[in-house]
Order: structure tokens, then C-alpha cells, then sequence
């Protein structure tokens, strides 16, 4: 070797040896000294987060009017002001399926795509969002209820808040603001979004479902490979090729949750309202939630529906329907909590209540009615999911004394402005109810088997301010359902003994137990230890 070249080894030797040596000193240093890379800010959860209803004045040119009216699902230009700040050219066009389209002079529902012809312009983050009319869902909280409930399931699903529209300087009025199945949506739930959407819509996957996504795939291939494997005669190959396709874990949960919140117009009964992934990492197919719109409606909703194909053949053997009956046995104590879920309506609603006041105090009111109707359909789909499994309502132990501690209470607002919260004092749970200026009634219940007997229903109970005119069930006071009250507390009250009698002639009877405020203001408070039944 040339003394030269030789030099030259030794010197990359030595840096190579540096090098190492700094590496080495890097990897022992340690991990609370090792700054972490800054995570960028997530701008479209900041959005969903922060509560805001946007209104949206959305202008269309004449010639891009004509345009759209021509082709309605077509993307034309438009102008959207949101507050003071301005997107132009974003991508606009009609949406809405069989039971929701509305034409241009109506009500209609829209796609905005913002970076369409701009881009890279987004709204807080989002490429693309769905302006859905709600026709179907008096609440305009559905969509948010539900997409929650897969998530938390782990089921990819949109995030949902509220907008009000102008189109054309016309007030189209109140809308549900829908995140799309864009590359933000795509980021947050797979590791790879380069992947294929599919539009699933009256249609099984053999439907040669629309293609959503611009990848190098060629359209459906994935899916007829799909249903060539459901397709396979015998039983052990079919399960082994579906399973290398298909993220059967994920199906499963999804199907449960469909199941759960009665989505007779999804996948798994309709074949509708769904969306599919084609996830690059996994090379394997991902079912993801849509159209929700239309829930809870079926307290007795089969917990097996198996109109479509995949749902079909993954249920085919005892075996797996037993343990898919785990799996929703399991999702009922996981995602669907009656109590928390009709909390967050009643904090939902609360929140969307202001805007539609602005429009009217109709638009408000009929609210507010939709919104405790969802409540009782969720809490009767409750009872409906346990009756199903085999749950039975809770077994009432009395003790020696013949005293039963009662628990399971579920919130039940009924009418005007109420609040129900279960807040802790001195580490002890009260249910409390509060009814705002203008009155209302709300209740807290609970649903328990009596066999033939007299009972008294007895807890503490306590008001502040309660203002509530004279009547059977007014003020506070427990009860039964179907049962009247004479007494009642009313005012401001310490804590004192309330009761009910109750008389069971059946040889066993379901009795709901009522504790209840009916007032034109004011509060009350029940103590969750002291409320029980006594034998008489």
C-alpha cells in the first residue's frame, strides 16, 4: 500500500473510531437528558377540542352554480368566510344519500375540500369536511355520540362538531360538521397513509365500490381477492385466506359496535354507511365507521346481524359466535355506559343550545326535545344490549334488617333546561339535579326486580332554592315510575328523610325507582348511601 492510501485508512479509521465513541457516550447518557424531538401541534384535534361552532358563509359564482346544478356531485370553485378569515377556491359539492339529499335550493348537504384547487390550504388542519343537513337526526349529536363510541373501541370513525351555514348570503341554518376520510383522518389512525379508501354505499364489497383515495392500485383488486376467499369451499382454507386479507380482530369490533348502537343502516345489516382501508403496512383490509345518523332507534337490536358477506362468513362456525359474543359482551362494560354516554348529550346539547337560539327559539326548543329523546333511546338500548346477553337487571340482597342499598342509577332528563352530574362530598357520591331558570324535571333511575310484597323506597335528600308549584310529583321527592307523590321538598333544606310506599301484588314485578326534581328553578341532591328499600 502507497504511503499515501495509507494515510488516508488510518484517517478514516480514526474518524470511524470518533464517531463510534460519540455514539456509544450518546446511547449512555441518560434518557432525562436527552432532549425529546418537539411534537407538532395536532391543529385539527386543537379544532375538534376547543368547542367552536364555525359559520360558515360560503359564496358560488353564477357560472359555478350553473355548473353544479348540471352536476351536483361534481366539484366546482367557491369562497368560504369563516369569522374574518377567507379561503377561496375551495372545492365544493352536493352530498347526501337516499333519505338525506337536498337539492341546491333546499337544505343540501356539501363537501368542502379546501386544498382541491388550492394547494395545501386546510381548515385547522382538515383537507376536507362534510357539511351533513342532519335531516334524519333532530339532535345533530348522533354522529358525535357514536363516532366516539368506535373510537374508543379502537374502530377508525370521523371526529364531529356543529357549523351554521349561509350559501349565498341564505341561511341554510343549523348543520353537523363531519371530518372527511382525508390524509389527516388517514395519519391519525394507521402508521401508513398512502393506502386505498373505498366508499362503501347499498353495496356489498363485490359491488365495485368507488374508489376514494389516488394510490397506484388498481380499482376493487384488493377486494375481489377479498371475496374470492369468502367465496373458497372448504371451511379451514376460506378462514386461513380471509384472515391473511382482512383485519378480522378489527371487524369483529367493528360489528360489535354496529351491533351495540343499533345501525340497522350500516355494513353489517344494510350494507351501507361504511368505509374501507386498504392499510400498505398490513397489506390487510380495515372497516371503518360512517352514516350514523340514524341510531339507538331498536332498543331489542340483534347483537348477530349477518346480512353481509365478511359478517357472514366470520360467524359461520358456534365457535366463533360464541366468542364474538364476548367481544360484545366486553364492549358493552368498555364503550357503551348509559350514564356516561347520556351525559355527554346533555353537555353536547348544552353546548350547541346558544347557536340555535340565535336562529330561533324553536330551533332550540325542538332541540332540546330530540336531545332527551336520544337519551332514553340509549338507556332503553342499554337494558335492550343486557336482556340480550342474559344480563338481568340487579338482584336486590336485603339484610338481616331487611334493608337493600340500591345503585345503577342512570340519568333521565325529561323536560326544560335541566343538568344531572353525580358529584362527591366528603368523598360520599350524590346524585344531584339542577333545573334552570324557566323550570324543567329530570330524574335519576333505576330499574330493579321486586318479588310480591310492601316495600318503602327512603333516602336523604336536600334542596337549595327550589321553587316548584303546587301538584302531585312536584319538587323533590322519590318515587316510582307510574307512581304520584304527594310529598315534596321545596326551598332550601338540610339533609332529610324522603320516602315512597310501594306494593308489589305481582308474584315478581320490574319497578323503576324515581328520585326526581320537578321545579321552575332550583336544586336538590340525593345521598346514593342512604337510598335503599325496606321491607315492610
Amino acid at each position: 500500500m502507497r504511503p499515501a492510501s495509507l494515510h488516508k485508512t488510518v484517517g478514516r479509521l480514526l474518524c470511524a473510531l470518533v464517531f463510534f465513541g460519540a455514539s456509544m457516550a450518546s446511547a449512555a447518557r441518560p434518557l432525562d437528558q436527552t432532549p425529546a424531538p418537539k411534537a407538532k401541534p395536532d391543529t385539527s384535534q386543537e379544532f375538534f377540542d376547543s368547542g367552536i361552532i364555525p359559520r360558515f358563509h360560503i359564496e358560488v359564482s353564477a357560472g359555478e352554480m350553473e355548473k353544479l346544478k348540471k352536476d351536483v356531485r361534481a366539484y366546482v370553485k367557491a369562497t368560504v368566510r369563516d369569522g374574518d378569515t377567507v379561503y377561496n377556491d375551495v372545492g365544493i359539492h352536493l352530498k347526501g344519500g337516499a333519505g338525506s339529499f337536498q337539492g341546491i335550493d333546499g337544505k343540501p348537504a356539501l363537501t368542502l375540500n379546501f386544498d382541491k384547487f388550492a394547494k395545501h390550504q386546510k381548515f385547522h388542519g382538515l383537507d376536507k369536511l362534510h357539511l351533513n343537513n342532519s335531516v334524519q337526526d333532530g339532535t345533530y349529536l348522533s354522529e358525535n355520540i357514536c363516532g366516539s363510541i368506535f373510537r374508543d373501541a379502537g374502530i377508525p370513525a370521523p371526529r364531529c362538531t356543529n357549523a351554521r351555514v349561509w350559501l349565498n348570503g341564505r341561511d341554510l341554518g343549523f348543520f353537523v360538521l363531519l371530518e372527511g376520510f382525508d390524509t389527516t383522518f388517514l395519519r391519525r389512525h394507521f402508521s401508513n397513509w398512502y393506502g386505498t379508501v373505498y366508499d362503501g354505499a347499498f353495496g356489498d364489497i363485490d359491488a365495485n365500490l368507488k374508489k376514494l383515495s389516488n394510490d397506484d392500485r388498481k380499482p376493487c383488486e384488493d377486494l375481489k381477492a377479498l371475496v374470492a376467499a369468502i367465496n373458497e369451499k372448504d371451511p379451514a382454507v376460506r378462514r386461513k385466506r380471509v384472515t391473511q386479507l382482512l383485519d378480522v380482530d378489527k371487524f369483529l369490533t367493528f360489528m360489535a359496535c354496529e351491533a351495540l348502537t343499533s345501525h340497522w343502516d350500516g355494513y353489517c345489516n344494510n350494507r351501507n354507511n361504511y368505509r374501507l382501508y386498504h392499510d400498505p403496512t398490513t397489506d390487510k383490509i380495515v372497516f371503518m365507521a360512517h352514516g350514523m345518523d340514524q341510531m339507538f332507534g331498536d332498543a331489542n337490536y340483534g347483537l348477530v346481524v349477518t346480512n353481509a358477506m365478511v359478517a357472514r362468513t366470520l360467524l359461520e362456525s358456534p365457535e366463533d359466535r360464541a366468542s364474538y359474543m364476548e367481544r360484545v359482551a366486553g364492549l358493552r362494560e368498555k364503550v357503551f355506559n348509559p350514564e356516561a354516554l347520556t351525559a355527554r348529550v346533555m353537555k353536547s346539547s348544552a353546548a350547541i343550545l346558544p347557536v340555535l337560539r340565535e336562529m330561533s327559539a324553536d330551533a332550540a326548543r325542538e332541540q332540546e326535545g330530540q336531545a332527551r329523546g336520544l337519551v332514553e333511546r340509549i338507556v332503553n338500548r342499554g337494558k335492550g344490549i343486557d336482556r340480550l346477553l342474559g344480563v338481568q337487571p340487579q338482584t336486590l340482597k336485603f339484610a338481616a334488617d331487611g334493608t337493600a342499598t340500591i345503585k345503577g342509577w342512570e340519568a333521565k332528563p325529561a323536560d326544560g333546561k335541566t343538568d344531572l352530574d353525580q358529584p362527591e362530598e366528603n368523598g360520599k357520591k350524590r346524585l344531584h339535579i339542577r333545573c334552570g331558570d324557566g323550570g324543567g324535571a329530570a330524574s335519576w333511575r333505576v330499574t330493579v326486580p321486586l318479588p310480591q310484597g310492601k316495600y318503602r323506597f327512603e333516602g336523604l335528600c336536600r334542596t337549595a332554592g327550589v321553587a316548584a308549584p303546587d301538584g302531585p310529583n312536584t319538587g323533590a321527592g322519590l318515587r316510582i315510575s307510574g307512581g304520584t307523590r304527594d310529598k315534596r321538598l321545596t326551598g332550601d333544606t338540610a339533609w332529610q328523610k324522603v320516602e315512597f310506599e310501594i306494593e308489589v301484588t305481582e308474584p315478581l314485578r320490574e319497578v323503576v325507582l324515581v328520585c326526581e326534581l320537578r321545579a321552575s328553578k332550583g336544586e336538590a341532591w340525593f345521598d346514593t348511601e342512604t337510598l335503599r328499600l325496606v321491607k315492610r
